[in-house]
């Protein structure tokens, strides 16, 4: 089990490599989204003027861009804590 000071600048370290990337995979997926459609991305599902289709389309665009953004900010932080610490990430809580 991790100390409680590791596991702080675990949090600290996930959180300053996870912020850039977080933000970048929001403006990675408004890009595409322009890109594949003229219009704005229908961002409430409960507009009575959003079509279906480009709901289902800005959910779908959405969540692969945030998965893929919360799988690069994982794997970054943990390359930084690795070389900032020489050793392996505290091991997340079980459930």
């Amino acid at each position: 089990m991790a100390n409680p000071a590791g596991k702080l600048g675990w949090k600290i370290v996930n959180a300053a490599v996870a912020a850039p990337i977080g933000i970048a995979a929001a403006k990675g997926v408004s890009a595409i989204w322009s890109g594949l459609r003229p219009d704005d991305p229908p961002r409430d599902p409960s507009d009575s003027d959003a079509r279906l289709t480009d709901i289902l389309g800005w959910a779908t665009v959405s969540a692969v861009g945030m998965a893929i953004g919360q799988i690069a900010a994982n794997r970054g932080a943990k390359t930084v804590w690795r070389g900032l610490t020489g050793t392996e990430p505290p091991a997340p809580k079980r459930k």
